[in-house]
């Protein structure tokens, strides 16, 4: 599932956008407050978990199914990722995280992580850890590898490219227009995708907006027709 987008606005000013490509009957139709650890997330119906979430910290994370190629699933695992994502609030340090989290019998995934002005690359194939620290200066884009080949992943991040050239100075309205209307007609490739007669499809964009001191989550369930936001002054937030 999922496809995601990071662009740097101005050195202050980011953006980090989420397709979730998913069955409909697996989509919240609003954000939930988690008041004990001051996060902020859309909850899964089932399991409760999540694919992206913010803290009142200033920290946010968002999830994609799959770590560099499509893999076997070998179910049962010991802990689904929507609630590894709520467990790396758990962590001071997020490098302690990266490091220390028990990942045995954990499904691989990837995960797009912020933490104190820091954007990283966190992979977990099944049997290895894989952690890049990204340019928050540049633009990137991820696209879920068990729905999306590489060759389809190509045309994504070329698509992403070309957008980006056209732009004499990029707006987040025009990050999320993208989001929306990204492809070349193929349904099952393009950003707001369809496969399977609807039972596997595009059912929110999430956009997670940050400017200096203040923090936003935006969320547009697209199953539903229903849109629910959130903005915060970032508690703290460490260089």
């Amino acid at each position: 599932m999922c496809t995601v987008t990071f662009v740097p606005i101005s050195k202050t000013h980011f953006v980090l956008n989420s397709n979730r490509d998913e069955s409909p009957l697996r989509s919240p139709q609003a954000l939930y407050d988690h008041g004990e650890k001051q996060l902020v997330y859309p909850r899964e119906p089932y399991a409760g978990g999540t694919w992206i979430c913010v803290s009142k910290k200033g920290t946010w994370v968002c999830l994609l199914n799959g770590a560099f190629a499509k893999h076997v699933r070998r179910p049962p695992y010991r802990r689904s990722r929507g609630l590894v994502v709520l467990d790396f609030f758990d962590y001071t340090e997020v490098t302690d995280f990266f490091e220390y989290y028990d990942l045995n019998h954990i499904e691989p995934f990837t995960i797009i992580a912020w933490s104190g002005l820091h954007l990283y690359d966190f992979r977990w194939d099944g049997e290895r850890r894989y952690l890049k620290e990204l340019n928050t200066q540049k633009a990137h884009i991820w696209s879920s590898c068990p729905l999306y080949s590489p060759k389809i992943q190509a045309k994504r991040e070329q698509w992403f490219a070309d957008f980006l050239n056209q732009q004499e100075l990029v707006e987040a309205s025009q990050i999320l227009e993208f989001h929306k209307h990204a492809g070349d007609g193929n349904k099952e490739n393009d950003l707001i995708m369809e496969r399977y007669q609807g039972q596997l499809r595009t059912v929110s964009i999430t956009t997670i907006e940050q400017k200096e001191t203040t923090l936003s989550l935006f969320y547009n369930d697209l199953v539903h027709e229903k849109n629910d936001s959130r903005t915060y002054t970032i508690l703290s937030q460490e260089a």
